[in-house]
Parts: C-alpha cells; sequence; structure tokens
C-alpha cells in the first residue's frame, strides 16, 4: 500500500502515516499527519544538523591548527620536511631521479636538524635518538646513491628514512608519548 504522485497516504497499523518519495527512494514517516507540520520539522532537524557540521568543522580546524604549529615550532625540521617530501613521494612511483639528485641536500637538512635548537617540548631523549638515526640513515643512503647501488635498495633505504622522520613528527605531536 504505497501511495503514487496522487498524494494518497496508506495508513499503517500505528495511525501514522508513511509516504513514500519517488525522488530519494525512501518512505517518509509522517507522525502529526500534517504537511506544515512535516515542514517545519524537517526545517529545525536541518538547522540543527547544520550546527553540529559547523562545530564539527571548527574543532577540525583548531586540532588541525594544533597538529601543524608543533612543528611548525622547529624551522630545520619544516626544511627537511620539503626535501624529504620532494624526494620520497616520487620514489613511491619508482622515479628516483630527485632523491639521487638531492642525496647530499637531504643529509645537509638532517645535519642541520641534528645542530639546530629544538623547541624546549621536543628536547628529549627519544626526539634527539631519532634525529640521530636520520643523520646516520641519510649518509648511508648518500653513499649508496654515489656507490651506484640497485634502484631497489636505494628504495628500501628511503622508505626506511622516511619512517624514521615520521616517528620524529610523531613524537613532536605527541612528546608524552616518549618510550622511556
Amino acid at each position: 500500500m504505497v501511495s503514487r504522485s496522487n498524494g494518497m497516504k496508506p495508513s499503517d497499523l500505528s495511525g501514522h502515516t508513511k509516504t513514500f518519495n519517488y525522488e530519494s527512494g525512501l518512505f517518509i514517516n509522517n507522525t502529526n499527519n500534517h504537511p506544515i507540520l512535516d515542514d517545519v520539522m524537517y526545517l529545525k532537524k536541518n538547522k540543527i544538523m547544520k550546527k553540529i557540521i559547523a562545530v564539527c568543522f571548527i574543532l577540525l580546524a583548531f586540532v588541525q591548527t594544533k597538529a601543524q604549529s608543533s612543528t611548525d615550532n622547529w624551522p630545520a625540521l619544516k626544511a627537511l620536511h620539503s626535501i624529504m617530501s620532494a624526494t620520497f613521494h616520487p620514489s613511491e612511483e619508482g622515479n628516483l631521479k630527485p632523491i639521487k639528485e638531492r642525496s647530499k641536500e637531504l643529509v645537509q637538512k638532517a645535519k642541520e636538524l641534528a645542530l639546530s635548537k629544538a623547541p624546549l617540548e621536543f628536547n628529549k631523549p627519544a626526539i634527539k635518538k631519532a634525529v640521530a638515526d636520520l643523520v646516520s640513515g641519510a649518509e648511508k643512503l648518500d653513499k649508496m646513491i654515489a656507490d651506484k647501488a640497485i634502484d631497489a635498495d636505494i628504495i628500501k633505504a628511503l622508505s626506511g628514512l622516511h619512517d624514521v622522520f615520521h616517528q620524529i613528527v610523531g613524537l613532536c605531536k605527541n612528546p608524552e608519548n616518549e618510550k622511556h
């Protein structure tokens, strides 16, 4: 018992009416049996949903800003990120030209990061160790490239270096998660 476009509404056993909406393909419950009141209730629910969505976007923007600001406070880490991003992501597609051309620059930025003054909240043993691992990994990768290592080995080393970089970023976002 479904009404067609004639506007008739079949009653179910509880006394509520249902209308089949052909645009959405859904049954619509009309509990108060009044089209104007149904529209008013829909608009009220719609306003509430818009407010909920707006609050979610504001919270998301705040969290995103907080996450970005943690590494933005350390310019040397941000500089290293630009080189890491420009060399690692092409390697995911098999393009090793960027890392082969910029491996020395990656070593330089890693050393600059190690020598830079870390913000107080990042001056932790786990972060210092990860930065030291990054420097030694970058030096090994540069030597591999200079020695004409096979592409698979270069990709593996660069991927490991990328993981260490993300470990540092993760520790900077949550320094309290440092392992003792």
